[in-house]
């Protein structure tokens, strides 16, 4: 669930969600989950996104990411 997104943000159901660039230790451009439904607040500029996950992450305890670089 993302709790503070603006009601301005392009955000639909279906839409792939990705890791950010913020992290020094996740790459970003990871697919995370899908929007499965989008909460308008009333009282508030912000809408509450839900997401579901691609992969149950309930029982990770360590993840490591391989990327495959090629140069050119």
């Amino acid at each position: 669930e993302i709790a503070e997104l603006k009601k301005i943000s392009a955000t639909e159901i279906g839409d792939i969600v990705d890791t950010s660039n913020f992290s020094t230790f996740i790459p970003p451009n990871l697919p995370v989950g899908e929007v499965i439904s989008i909460f308008e607040k009333s009282d508030s500029s912000d809408r509450v996104v839900k997401i579901k996950l691609f992969s149950d992450l309930s029982t990770v305890n360590q993840l490591f990411v391989l990327l495959d670089e090629v140069e050119n």
